[in-house]
């Protein structure tokens, strides 16, 4: 199992090394411009001959530590929520969504380094309805089948372990039908919504702050085959 994991790291490290360079070509022929071109900077003109240089190197310092963040992501388990909303105004949707943010961003949540390293929207992890559910029985599968097609697309993404975190502001007998149409193997945190808001320093100890969503099952860490003994248990 070690070295499997090791092997797997090793593989998206090296591909996230060779996108990095095919993302920067321009900045592997700056850097070889300095190395090669100090000899020549005698000819310059004394106010520009550390100049450019110097502005690219900076460029460069830059693009690697840029390049350094995007890998060092790459070979972490992303943590991605799963927002359900129905029967809510827009507005409810903006401050349920900014909320979620804030308490996944100590955990490299960000939407917008999500878009551009896997393409992940956020129409693709957010699910909303702005009317009640009716009673026909099409509406509410056609959520809980939404939902699921959310939970694949996002896995074929990434393509690698994610962490789920779900957000639900919807009926009680949806998020039943929700759960039951995920199976127990997945990486989850159920979130529970408290009018009170209350500080969630157990999920993140530099996250500060009130919210009104608190992590209450956490199954993130438990390991597939003890989930599957447990549902061989009579």
């Amino acid at each position: 199992m070690g070295l499997g994991l090791y092997r797997t790291r090793l593989r998206l490290g090296w591909n996230s090394l060779s996108k990095a360079f095919e993302r920067n070509q321009t900045l592997v022929g700056n850097t070889l411009a300095i190395i090669f071109g100090v000899p020549f900077l005698s000819f310059l003109p004394s106010g520009v001959r550390w100049g450019v240089p110097i502005a690219m190197v900076m460029f460069t310092i830059y693009r690697v530590l840029k390049e350094y963040r995007i890998i060092r992501n790459s070979l972490t388990t992303p943590h991605i929520p799963l927002i359900v909303i129905v029967g809510k105004e827009k507005h409810v949707r903006e401050e349920m969504e900014r909320e979620v943010s804030e308490i996944l961003s100590p955990l490299g949540f960000r939407p917008e380094d999500y878009e551009r390293w896997w393409k992940l929207s956020r129409e693709d992890y957010i699910i909303y309805k702005d009317d009640d559910l009716s009673r026909k029985m099409q509406e509410w599968e056609a959520l809980v089948k939404k939902f699921r097609k959310a939970v694949d697309h996002i896995e074929s993404r990434v393509r690698r372990d994610v962490v789920f975190h779900v957000f639900l502001n919807c009926p009680a007998a949806l998020a039943v039908g929700l759960g039951a149409s995920i199976d127990c193997l997945k990486k989850v945190v159920v979130y529970h919504y408290n009018v009170a808001r209350e500080p969630v320093s157990e999920l993140n100890g530099s996250l500060s702050g009130s919210y009104s969503y608190l992590p209450v099952v956490d199954l993130s860490g438990i390991p597939p085959h003890t989930l599957q003994q447990d549902r061989s248990v009579p």
